[in-house]
């Protein structure tokens, strides 16, 4: 009951510091892991606020384990970033998650490959690659790191490669989580920004199981850098079939 307390206390004081932070952004990624569970069949909705412009993102996906290797998934996406500032679906995503590496010392990796196709005028689309990992330290810790590469196509398209890296630790006390994460963007291969112009913010999150069926996540990032957001506020529901 304590560490149920604490965990419900720190979702709170997440919630008020992103509530009373200016932003300007959002966004509903997350540090992904490379584990395939067989019996995956899960809907799962994303929100995420900006509280400074009054802004948000929703996402919605649906995901399901073709093996013990490989996952398939289909994401629609919708926000009021537009002219209109209108909220409504702007982007069809499909995802397909290859594990290569299973439980080797502790080490667990995967290869997600992405396809983001834009409703008519919404942008260019993109194609991206992500590889995954996660280290076991014990049977608390979970350490994460993930490296992505994103390439725009279709009109008004940005020249080069798109370059990320995410991270995050956490430590698990049953069925909850408590760690922290950060998420950094270094710009196009194109024409790098410079260190204070690129995308870098990172912030605590709390995770916990509730019933059978679902799983709740709730986190904040904070920029470390001019470009970056100042807070962003997000929100995850999973449902497991």
């Amino acid at each position: 009951m304590g560490t149920e307390r604490r965990l419900f206390a720190t979702i709170g004081i997440l919630a008020w510091l992103c509530m009373h932070a200016t932003a300007h952004a959002q966004t509903t990624g997350l540090v992904i892991g490379p584990r395939v569970n067989p019996e995956d069949r899960s809907f799962e909705y994303r929100f995420a606020y900006d509280p400074g412009a009054e802004r948000f993102n929703q996402r919605i996906h649906y995901q399901h384990s073709v093996s013990d290797r490989l996952r398939l998934r289909a994401t629609a996406i919708l926000n009021d970033s537009g002219a209109s500032n209108e909220q409504r679906f702007r982007f069809l995503q499909l995802e397909a998650h290859h594990q290569f590496v299973k439980r080797t010392h502790g080490w667990n990796s995967a290869f997600q490959y992405q396809a983001q196709i834009p409703d008519g005028n919404d942008g260019p689309g993109s194609l991206r690659l992500a590889w995954a990992n996660s280290f076991d330290v014990g049977k608390a810790w979970e350490f994460r790191a993930v490296g992505l590469a994103t390439r725009a196509f279709g009109d008004n398209q940005p020249n080069g490669f798109r370059l990320e890296t995410r991270a995050s630790a956490a430590r698990r006390f049953g069925r909850y989580e408590i760690g922290a994460q950060s998420f950094n963007v270094y710009g196009s291969t194109a024409d790098f920004p410079s260190l204070s112009d690129q995308v870098h913010s990172a912030g605590p999150m709390a995770r916990s199981r509730l019933g059978d069926s679902f799983i709740l996540q709730l986190g904040a990032l904070f920029g470390l850098t001019r470009g970056a957001p100042d807070a962003n506020l997000r929100f995850l529901l999973q449902y497991q079939l």
